[in-house]
């Protein structure tokens, strides 16, 4: 875990820790880890960001879905007025 190691490298009382210490040091950077992965956006272009990213890759997944099996998928250009 990089963000451990340079907060070692930077911090002599915490270069000699116990295997407990460790441990709970370990936990709490795997549920902050967690929660910025999965937790709210702090602000509107974090969420736009996400969202973008969310369909870009559902479309994709779609698209390669259509060259494998020859299948059709919809996309907003599916239902544009004519």
């Amino acid at each position: 875990m990089p963000e451990i190691r340079r907060h070692l490298a930077g911090d002599d009382t915490l270069r000699n820790l116990t295997t407990e210490k460790e441990a709970e040091i370990r936990l709490a950077l795997s549920e902050h880890r967690n929660i910025e992965e999965t937790g709210a956006r702090y602000n509107n272009k974090g969420a736009s960001l996400d969202y973008t990213g969310t369909l870009k890759g559902i479309h994709t997944e779609a698209s390669h879905l259509t060259s494998r099996n020859g299948s059709t998928h919809l996309t907003a250009a599916n239902f544009t007025a004519r």
